[in-house]
């Protein structure tokens, strides 16, 4: 089973549906992968998601919230 750290770089793909790297972690975390963020990174993904023309459905999202938070 693979583990990744995941860094700030990687949060702007995390929450755009269409990006392929979104696919692909969710791809692993199926397949029994662990990924982890660090603690500035997600005020800095939740601060971004608030920001976005999608924010309200970024945050009501069950797929992204269950991607950063499962």
């Amino acid at each position: 089973m693979a583990i990744y750290l995941l860094d700030t770089n990687h949060a702007s793909p995390l929450i755009t549906p269409s990006h392929t790297l979104r696919h692909r972690v969710i791809t692993e975390i199926a397949a029994g992968a662990t990924f982890a963020i660090c603690v500035p990174m997600v005020t800095e993904l939740i601060f971004g998601i608030g920001l976005l023309p999608r924010a309200v459905a970024n945050r009501t999202d069950p797929t992204l919230i269950s991607l950063l938070f499962a």
